[in-house]
């Protein structure tokens, strides 16, 4: 009960129902704190910017705030240019874009909004005890920047970089106490008060206005200023005024004066305040060309036609989401937006001039307290007011201005008190068909009379619809009866004789709404039953949409219907629970236009405005759509809906084409012209980079041509917002190179982009309003991904020229290798060549000598023919040595294993000895160089076949690896051979050359079954 009187003392103290664009408002308050980031409810102050960004001094530092993301700039050691205070008190933006900041242990100076640099400003009064007593900025018209203190103004002084006294501004006693200072709304004036006087200062002219030394009456706000007694505080508006503000019993008084003419302007206008009054502060501004006061428990606007203060109470059902205790602030931003600053609450919103919605509230008849009940049906008077009726109150009439007053219709049943569910204007633009629960009332709307009929033949029903065709005939939709028709010609004399029910529709549940089309087509809305198309003049149905209907062209996925409109000559839009459909009469084509992922709630209402665009009302929210356009405009709560559960065929059009839907407790009323589709001009700001997770100065970051990221350090995320909350619109962005299309932006206007890959990107801005307009390209930076330095062009040019150097060493190894082996063969052949040439030296010398004696010593010639015999198969073995060395299939230490096999072998069957050959395993792996392998083989050769001629009884060969040497050792018997002959052997000089030239040794060993011979090849990595 008490809640009802409460809301009820709100109706009247306000002035009762209004409409929109008159005298009384709504406003629509948007709520922001710690949920949305901020780091404390409590805010002192506000500011804004050149770049929109809103500046919050509280008590946990200075807070910088986007509408969607807070940056909290405190105190810092390591950074001496950082805040040097978390207690912000008062903030001042001047306009040279620096922030003024003001704490309560009598610190200032200004913050840098683009550098996030702090410089602290010295206070320099007369008096140096005044620093105690620092009250706060004073700035409105011009660039200086002043400082109240104790008894003293201070202005700030750029040679000086300090607060001194302000004596070229206005000249001042110290030692009369200071109450305030102001600068005249013109400019160029300056007034203060103090003890006992008031004064206005012109520094341009020297002229002073004293209220002691003026005649009486010649400046009477000067008087009054003067009058220090219960001054509570004044102010100076835009309208060249002076209010003056007093406490008075019970609350506030405020006069007002002109301070052109200096009289009085208003009449003393007394303002009540809640609570004790000496507990209440109170604070006067005025924003977007209204007067408010606010401060403990307070908030109300003044009123220039009734010249009444109209306050907005905290927690008021008609103001719904703003509560407070105590305001400390208002602010008013670049697009006109009211900013509330409170000391426990965060921060709220709104926008006087920018209300789409007007809420009609309707007392309930019995007195106590706000009707809850659903406005049904709305006619427009021909007086420009309207009567309404509510569901469960019956009719209400207000006037032209929204004022509600005597409904005054004495022929209305049941006093007014019946529920009418709809009203259709008759085609004669006089009458009106009211239909309720239950009967008809027949109203005449400029006698306004009327004949109400309940017919026996809707049983005592609802009626919840009726329309009219265009043979002036009835159509009545009903609770649960069907549908039925009244004949005008048959029901002319008596009403009920031509009322009759149309046969064929299987109607035992709700009518939810009727409409007849340009053919005259009568189409019948039910709640379960689908959709029905009935011929007005014949009365037959023509089709029916439903979930069960076998002509695919008619089948809907629900038989629920709960609107249908005619779009135009040829469409009709109908809506089930959550779609929209549009179907084309003359082709019979049915089309879906709205689906359930666009429209989340419950559809209850439907209507087409005078620019094609339709209305559709849910349990939630307010859609507007265009059949032929894919975007669609979502209203809710923060755009003004107080009410958002609206009733089911409710809505109505006012002559002056603005619409009226029932919502669940009022009436909105609106005006589709408002809804303007967003500027494509608005400027998408970056508030954040992080890279890799770091915080980057934006400013610095963004006065760079290229952001250039490493290959490490390749992670990016971007904020970005508009600042801007008076249009709808969303924000696309690209990542140029790396997205294909634009990307539509969440609630949190972040785009993140993690491990960019190498390359050069172009980031892209842009809005998008409703109406799916785009504004121009925004490219705030480019950014450059270093590869890392294995993808770099440099790696794979250094990677080239050593793949390049590596084929230039191959190539000249292999030609050593080549030489080398061309050398060794050269070698060989020059050895080959020079054995050879011996040999046949040799062989010519003996086979002369042979011919001489051939007839006088035979035996001498058998001895010479022998040798030249010999001399011959050394040849011979010689020119095959050298065929094999040069052979680039030998070249490897297995061939050589078996070409010293084979000559063992050649030289048992020569010379029939038994040598017995025994090779290490080893050996065949050796990797030595062909001039070694080729000249230990000849060495081995020599040395075995010498061996063969000094024992030609055989011996054991043993061929072995011992450590870095090639050893060939040889065993005999103790009467085998003489040690002469041996040394004979190796001392000869081509064997000891070969010896020299491989730089290999010989030793005879003495053993107890004989002597061993061992050769030993060393083997050096020069030539492994």
């Amino acid at each position: 009960m008490i809640r009802y009187w409460a809301m009820l003392f709100f109706w009247c103290l306000v002035g009762g129902p209004e409409l929109v664009g008159q005298t009384n408002r709504q406003f629509v308050f948007t709520h922001y704190g710690t949920t949305n980031g901020l780091p404390t409810n409590c805010i002192n102050d506000m500011e804004q910017d050149t770049q929109g960004f809103y500046w919050l001094a509280t008590l946990e530092g200075l807070v910088r705030f986007d509408g969607i993301r807070s940056k909290v700039f405190k105190r810092r050691k390591s950074d001496p240019r950082s805040v040097p205070f978390s207690n912000v008190s008062e903030l001042r933006m001047d306009r040279r874009n620096r922030l003024w900041l003001r704490h309560s242990n009598h610190q200032v100076g200004y913050f840098n909004p683009d550098t996030w640099q702090f410089t602290p400003v010295p206070i320099r009064p007369q008096r140096p005890a005044d620093i105690e007593g620092i009250k706060h900025f004073v700035s409105e018209q011009s660039e200086a920047i002043f400082l109240s203190v104790h008894q003293e103004i201070l202005v700030y002084e750029e040679q000086q970089g300090a607060f001194v006294p302000a004596t070229n501004y206005i000249p001042h006693q110290p030692e009369r106490k200071l109450h305030g200072f102001w600068e005249h709304p013109a400019g160029h004036q300056y007034g203060l008060v103090a003890d006992k006087a008031a004064e206005l200062y012109d520094p341009a002219t020297g002229t002073l206005l004293s209220s002691g030394a003026l005649p009486p009456g010649q400046a009477p706000w000067l008087d009054e200023l003067a009058k220090t007694d219960n001054l509570f505080f004044y102010y100076p508006d835009s309208k060249q005024r002076m209010w003056i503000m007093r406490r008075s019993a019970g609350g506030f008084t405020f006069d007002c004066y002109d301070l052109a003419s200096s009289k009085r302007s208003l009449k003393q206008v007394f303002f009540q305040m809640p609570g004790n009054l000496s507990n209440n502060w109170c604070q006067m501004q005025e924003l977007s060309g209204m007067i408010w006061v606010y401060g403990e428990n307070m908030l109300a606007w003044f009123n220039e036609t009734t010249q009444q203060f109209v306050p907005i109470p905290s927690a008021n059902p008609s103001h719904k989401n703003l509560e407070y205790t105590g305001i400390t602030n208002l602010f008013e931003d670049h697009e006109h937006n009211i900013w509330i600053c409170t000391d426990k609450n965060g921060l709220y919103r709104f926008n006087p001039s920018r209300i789409w919605f007007n809420h009609l509230l309707f007392p309930k008849k019995n007195g106590l307290g706000l009707s809850e009940g659903s406005p049904l049906s709305v006619l427009p008077e021909t007086d420009g007011g309207m009567l309404v009726n509510l569901w469960g109150e019956g009719f209400y009439r207000l006037d032209q201005n929204g004022q509600q007053i005597a409904v005054d219709i004495p022929d209305l049943p049941d006093n007014g008190a019946i529920s009418m569910w709809d009203v259709c204007l008759d085609r004669d633009n006089i009458h009106a068909w009211f239909v309720g629960q239950p009967g008809i009332f027949h109203y005449n709307r400029y006698s306004r009379r009327g004949v109400y009929h309940n017919p026996a033949i809707f049983e005592g029903r609802t009626l919840r619809d009726v329309e009219q065709d265009h043979q002036g005939n009835l159509w009545f939709g009903t609770q649960g009866l069907g549908v039925f028709k009244w004949d005008r010609q048959r029901g002319q004399a008596d009403f009920e004789k031509g009322l009759y029910k149309i046969p064929g529709l299987p109607i035992d549940k709700p009518v939810n709404q009727l409409a007849i089309d340009a053919r005259g087509w009568v189409w019948v809305a039910t709640g379960l039953f689908g959709l029905y198309v009935i011929d007005s003049q014949t009365d037959q149905v023509l089709f029916h949409f439903s979930d069960n209907v076998e002509d695919a062209r008619f089948k809907i996925p629900e038989r629920g219907i709960a609107q249908v409109l005619e779009y135009s000559d040829s469409v009709m839009i109908f809506a089930t629970s959550y779609e929209v459909f549009a179907f084309n009469v003359p082709e019979r084509q049915l089309r879906v236009i709205r689906n359930d992922e666009e429209i989340n709630s419950l559809i209850a209402d439907m209507r087409c405005d005078r620019y094609g665009n339709i209305w559709l009302g849910t349990v939630g929210n307010l859609y507007r759509f265009n059949p032929y356009k894919p975007t669609m405009l979502t209203l809710s709560r923060e755009d003004g809906l107080l009410d958002d559960v609206f009733s089911l065929n409710s809505n109505h059009e006012l002559p002056d084409g603005r619409l009226a839907f029932g919502a669940d407790h009022s009436l909105l009323v609106f005006d589709p012209a408002q809804f303007k589709p967003a500027s494509n001009n608005l400027k998408v700001r970056i508030t954040e980079v992080s890279i890799g997770n770091k915080p980057q100065s934006v400013d610095s970051l963004l006065r760079k041509t290229v952001i250039e990221l490493g290959p490490n350090n390749n992670t990016i995320s971007i904020d970005f917002a508009t600042m801007s909350f008076n249009d709808w619109h969303h924000i696309q962005y690209k990542m140029e190179g790396m997205d294909e299309d634009w990307v539509l932006a969440d609630k949190d206007f972040r785009a993140t982009y993690n491990y960019l890959p190498p390359g050069s990107y172009r980031f892209l801005l842009r809005t998008i309003n409703a109406d799916q307009e785009t504004s121009p390209e925004q490219h705030p930076f480019t950014i450059k991904v270093y590869p890392p330095f294995y993808q770099s062009w440099w790696f794979f040019g250094v990677l080239l020229l050593l793949a390049m150097a590596l084929l230039y060493w191959y190539d000249q190894e292999r030609l050593k290798r080549r030489a080398a082996v061309d050398s060794v063969r050269n070698n060989i052949a020059e050895d080959l060549h020079n054995e050879v040439n011996t040999a046949l030296q040799n062989i010519n010398i003996l086979s002369e000598m042979a011919n001489i004696k051939a007839d006088n010593d035979p035996q001498k010639t058998k001895e010479y023919i022998h040798q030249i015999h010999v001399k011959s198969n050394d040849v011979i073995d010689a020119m095959d040595d050298m065929l094999w060395g040069i052979s680039p299939e030998h070249d490897n230490m297995q061939s050589t294993v078996r070409r010293i096999e084979e000559w063992v072998a050649i030289l048992n069957r020569r010379h029939d000895t038994v040598i017995d050959l025994l090779i290490d395993p080893a050996v065949a792996s050796l990797q030595v160089d062909m001039q070694l392998r080729y000249g230990a083989f000849l060495l081995f050769k020599e040395v075995i076949k010498g061996l063969v001629t000094v024992c030609p009884q055989g011996y054991r060969l043993h061929v072995g690896i011992n450590k870095k040497q090639w050893q060939l050792l040889a065993e005999y018997g103790h009467d085998d051979f003489t040690t002469v002959a041996l040394n004979n052997l190796f001392y000869r000089p081509d064997l000891s050359q070969r010896l020299e030239n491989l730089e290999a040794s010989w030793q005879l060993e003495e053993r107890s079954k004989g002597f061993a011979v061992l050769i030993s090849i060393p083997i050096s990595p020069s030539n492994a």
